[in-house]
């Protein structure tokens, strides 16, 4: 299975965080250098966007969540071409499982349950509980992969996906629509079927500051943000960070139905 690691050229301590633990794994890698949205030119997104539905999403489709979307097709072109079947994309951000080697050997083994489908070693929803199948298709390493039932999961941070599948989001996708993560909509246009979920999860985020941005940057909450990334300052530095993980936490509840 093919690894493809998502990384904003200026983002070192992601890269350093996510090379050195799947180094720890002896797990080879490819780096993908992650399109920085907010340096694309009108006549780029014009080009690479579907800029009608951008106008109708402007808070949601911003320059960076567009550069995100532009990333993660950058990776399944890339896998079109592979002489690999099976792939697994993996954001900077991430902490990983120490078992993700059997995880990932696993779903490869099982491919033909998989093949057509998405697997998501973790996943995230903000209006709902995520709501998986009582019954797993398969185990591994005390773990679960269940079958999606909510309607929707958000989270493009680390996720399996057979060659296949690239091949019809990249021929289905000509321009960019939707944020990376709108996994439903890839549904809707028959580009992948199911969506399955690794659970105790086989990764979460990091709980880094988010590089696509969701605060006005000439805010004055960005501005103090930024200071207290940039510079560590105690206290307020471990405050952000105990905040995404509790946004972490009430967004990443599991049932079972």
């Amino acid at each position: 299975m093919e690894i493809h690691v998502i990384n904003l050229k200026e983002a070192v301590d992601r890269r350093k965080s996510i090379e050195s633990q799947l180094q720890k794994l002896q797990l080879s890698y490819k780096i993908f250098d992650a399109v920085r949205g907010s340096a694309l030119s009108e006549k780029e997104l014009n080009e690479l966007v579907d800029m009608e539905e951008v106008r109708k999403y402007p808070n949601w489709l911003t320059p960076n969540m567009l550069g995100c979307s532009l990333s993660h097709m950058g990776v399944y072109k890339q896998m079109c071409i592979s002489k690999e079947e099976w792939h697994f994309v993996l954001e900077d951000d991430v902490v990983i499982d120490k078992d993700l080697e059997n995880i990932l050997t696993h779903i490869e083994k099982n491919g033909d349950s998989f093949k057509d489908h998405l697997v998501m070693l973790y996943g995230v929803s903000y209006n709902s509980i995520i709501e998986l199948s009582r019954t797993p298709i398969t185990e591994v390493s005390g773990k679960g992969i269940y079958k999606l039932e909510s309607p929707r999961i958000g989270s493009t941070g680390a996720y399996v996906m057979h060659r296949d599948t690239a091949k019809r989001l990249v021929e289905k996708n000509e321009k960019i629509k939707v944020a990376p993560d709108t996994w439903h909509f890839f549904r809707e246009q028959k580009a992948l079927d199911n969506i399955y979920c690794v659970y105790p999860f086989a990764a979460r985020p990091g709980f880094f500051e988010s590089t696509i941005g969701y605060i006005n940057k000439k805010s004055f909450v960005f501005k103090v943000k930024k200071l207290i990334e940039k510079y560590k300052v105690p206290v307020l530095y471990s405050l952000l960070k105990l905040n995404r993980k509790r946004i972490w936490e009430e967004t990443s509840r599991v049932e079972f139905k």
